[in-house]
């Protein structure tokens, strides 16, 4: 049974390996940087199993009332697990403590990416599902296609 537990700079390997496993999702090597930067210097959480890692989630602060999802994923040996969603939960817990009153996320807007075969409507129907509403579509700095804005009130 996996458990939920804070981040560490010694996950920062593993995060890389679960990004590695889903190039589908993690295609754009700017990405795949900037992913293991973030996991190296951002508040987190993964999941954990048997002492491996399963899945990760980091937190971003845009603004003091705004929190940002900035990356999450989840080994594809451990997906539909429920993983995902409680990494979330978990993140929406530490943000409300911490003073924000939204949290937001950024994912792919596109739906033909030839890498990913649901075009990404599968992330965007997950993050639906938790209460995340779409609010704007558009270009983002270092993004190769078009993003969307995602938000939940907290």
């Amino acid at each position: 049974m996996a458990s939920i537990r804070a981040m560490t700079i010694g996950d920062a390997e593993a995060c890389d390996s679960i990004v590695a496993a889903l190039p589908y999702f993690f295609g754009d090597s700017v990405g795949v940087q900037n992913a293991a930067q973030d996991v190296r210097k951002n508040v987190g959480w993964v999941s954990e199993d048997k002492g491996r890692v399963t899945g990760f989630l980091s937190l971003a602060w845009p603004t003091p009332e705004t929190a940002e999802i900035a990356w999450m994923a989840v080994h594809p040996d451990h997906r539909r697990e429920g993983l995902g969603t409680t990494l979330v939960e978990e993140a929406v817990g530490y943000a409300r403590g911490k003073g924000a009153r939204m949290l937001i996320l950024f994912t792919s807007a596109q739906s033909d990416l030839p890498h990913v075969s649901d075009g990404y409507e599968g992330t965007r129907r997950f993050y639906s599902r938790l209460g995340f509403v779409r609010l704007w579509v558009g270009g983002q700095v270092g993004w190769n296609e078009d993003h969307l804005m995602m938000a939940r009130a907290l």
